[in-house]
């Protein structure tokens, strides 16, 4: 496999490619006039702030990639839904692009006491067959959760009868 090597600065929303060498060498050799431009052109300011062409002296790495690594990965889609549990309402519904990852058929979870829900329960659910699959699984899911909340009130109210009756 051919590894190139990406001179690059940056992070997050401002990271940006600069170059792309063949060897690590050239990548260095170019990160070296860079430097000298920008001592050059930039004596008489901070710098901290100035810029050449978005190439800072001192925010620069040199990275290896190899290519074609990623020809033979799988891509697939996983779509996600979020239920409140005690309505059924739909709170969102996403789409992802997955690489690389196994697909499956499909799960759902309680999400318990969810803080940005102010403390409410919601059921999640996914499925990397289509988005309508992913709702009947929320959907299911919240009817257990109804079930054992059902269940579990029947529990107590039971258990408060026999301590009256006793």
């Amino acid at each position: 496999m051919k590894i190139v090597y990406a001179v690059s600065s940056g992070y997050y929303s401002d990271y940006r490619i600069h170059a792309m060498f063949s060897t690590k060498k050239l990548a260095e050799q170019f990160i070296e006039k860079a430097e000298l431009v920008h001592e050059k052109n930039c004596t008489d300011m901070d710098s901290d702030k100035a810029w050449i062409g978005g190439f800072s002296d001192s925010d620069y790495s040199i990275e290896p990639w190899t290519l074609d690594e990623e020809k033979d990965v799988e891509v697939h889609t996983r779509w996600q839904v979020r239920i409140l549990a005690d309505t059924g309402a739909l709170i969102g519904e996403v789409y992802e692009l997955h690489i690389n990852e196994r697909k499956h058929n499909g799960k759902a979870t309680v999400a318990e006491k969810v803080p940005i829900l102010k403390g409410k329960d919601a059921i999640d659910a996914e499925s990397c067959q289509s988005a309508k699959h992913a709702m009947k699984l929320a959907v299911e899911a919240r009817q257990a959760w109804l079930r054992r909340k059902v269940a579990s009130v029947a529990v107590r109210l039971i258990e408060r009868l026999d301590r009256e009756v006793i």
